[in-house]
Parts: C-alpha cells; sequence; structure tokens
C-alpha cells in the first residue's frame, strides 16, 4: 500500500466528527472491494489493505473526543485505486469555492459525505446545519452546495449524499462547493450557540468528505 497524506491550509479548528468513515463498506466502494479482492490475493489481504488505510485516514482527521482538535482545511490519503479527501469548515462566505487540488476524471465513482453546523449570520441563534437546514427561509437558503464534471451547475449536497456519482468518461475538472445565501458577509465559524431551534446543540463545525473510486 502506498500512503500519501498532506495537510494544507492549516490553523486551529473544531473537533472531528466521529468519522464513522466504513468507506469500504459503502454503496460502490463495496463494489469496488470485492473486485479487488478477486484481482490481489483474496478477502483476507484485502481486508487487511482497506482496515490500514482507514486508520490512516483516522489519524490524519482525528476522532471525536472532548476538547480535541484538528486542523482546517484539506487533508488528503490515497492507496491504489482509492482517494479520500476531507474538507473541514468548507468556505460559506461566498457563493462557490474551486478546490484546484482535487480533480476527477472521466469514468471515476465518487462519493459524497457532509455534516456539522454553520454560522449564517443574523440575531438570536443562527447557527443552522450544512446539510439540511432548519429554520425560517430554510427551504431557500443555508444549504451547502456542489458541483462535479458533469453536472449543469451546483446541487445541494444533500441530494448526493448517498448516491455514488460518475463522473462522465467526456468530462474532467476539479471540485467546487458552495453555499445558499442572501447575505455572506457574517458567515462564517464565529460566535458558536446551539442555533435555531437548537439544531446545532452538540454538533462540530461543518466538514465534508469525498471519495473517489479511480480507475485502474
Amino acid at each position: 500500500m502506498v500512503g500519501d497524506m498532506s495537510m494544507l491550509n492549516g490553523k486551529p479548528g473544531t473537533a472531528a466528527p466521529a468519522p464513522g468513515l466504513i468507506w469500504a463498506e459503502t454503496g460502490f466502494a463495496r463494489e469496488h472491494r470485492n473486485g479487488d479482492e478477486r484481482r490481489e490475493g483474496g478477502p483476507a489481504q484485502m481486508r487487511i489493505r482497506i482496515a490500514v488505510a482507514a486508520s490512516l485516514f483516522l489519524l490524519v482527521v482525528g476522532i471525536s473526543v472532548p476538547g480535541e482538535t484538528e486542523t482546517v482545511g484539506r487533508s488528503k490519503i490515497s492507496t491504489p485505486g482509492l482517494e479520500i479527501w476531507r474538507i473541514v469548515e468548507p468556505e460559506v462566505r461566498g457563493r462557490v469555492k474551486a478546490y484546484d487540488e482535487i480533480q476527477f476524471k472521466g469514468g471515476e465513482r465518487v462519493e459524497i459525505r457532509a455534516g456539522g453546523c454553520v454560522q449564517t449570520g443574523g440575531k438570536g441563534l443562527t447557527w443552522k446545519r450544512y446539510v439540511d437546514p432548519q429554520g425560517p427561509n430554510s427551504d431557500r437558503l443555508y444549504h451547502g452546495l456542489i458541483r462535479l464534471p458533469g453536472m449543469d451547475g451546483l446541487r445541494r449536497i444533500r441530494e448526493v449524499i448517498g448516491t455514488p456519482q460518475e463522473i462522465p468518461r467526456d468530462r474532467s475538472g476539479r471540485l467546487e462547493l458552495g453555499y445558499e445565501d442572501d447575505d455572506y458577509s457574517d458567515n462564517g465559524y464565529w460566535g458558536k450557540d446551539d442555533g435555531t431551534g437548537g439544531q446545532c446543540r452538540g454538533v462540530e463545525n461543518a466538514w465534508v468528505e469525498i471519495v473517489i473510486i479511480r480507475q485502474k
């Protein structure tokens, strides 16, 4: 196994979510594992490779324990045919942000996970969930957004979580994340509160995980 880990834009941040990232057993990643078992010496060897990769990933992102913090920015771990990116505190102070270092090629498959909360600004308790916000105007505002190569514009992240996405074979490009709001000036991750209706009580700051199955 080849491990490749890098941390970018590091600064003190927030406690990591309990990863629960059994990514080798989710959706198309399970299919990828089963195929590799046949090619790479059987299930025992493949399970060991996956377990080591997952353990390294948890070391990169940290585990959610009281008082523990992790690096804000982007972290990466890769093994042959599989790449995982984690973005902590995605940008919410503008409509869209490009992540040039996270690139996709045609035919690759992608799985998205996300969670946490965001400061949306205003009066009172103003933090809201990044994926499925609640409260006034949440039908049209306060959602995390994503665009992969081949998508016709930004889509709400909640629409693609749990549904593997395949990059069209004639397309390639970078990851873009965005945010829905009508005033970005006071958004961010400052002044933590329990959120509108208590939706962010005990919830970490927003995060996004991208799992990429690379073509072999």
